[in-house]
């Protein structure tokens, strides 16, 4: 039903909103290329030094966040 790729768009979408124009078209391709349905022909890899320092980033970020548990209680505590 193509969900899958929907959702895969939308995490692709926040995770490379950081990355270069030319690693984010690298790495939407791979995981296209890795969905099989979504692109055809030879698997290629994106630039593994960027790819990594990109990860490295995001992971960063994620560590930087609160928790959902945290997050939630400020949502609701911000609430009229």
């Amino acid at each position: 039903d193509g969900v899958h790729h929907t959702k895969l768009h939308a995490f692709l979408s926040r995770f490379l909103s950081q990355a270069t124009p030319e690693l984010a078209s690298s790495i939407r391709l791979c995981w296209r290329q890795w969905g099989g349905s979504l692109t055809n022909g030879p698997m290629v890899l994106p630039d593994p030094i960027s790819w990594r320092q990109h990860c490295q980033v995001w992971r960063d970020a994620l560590i930087h966040q609160d928790d959902l548990t945290s997050q939630l209680i400020q949502f609701v505590a911000r609430r009229p």
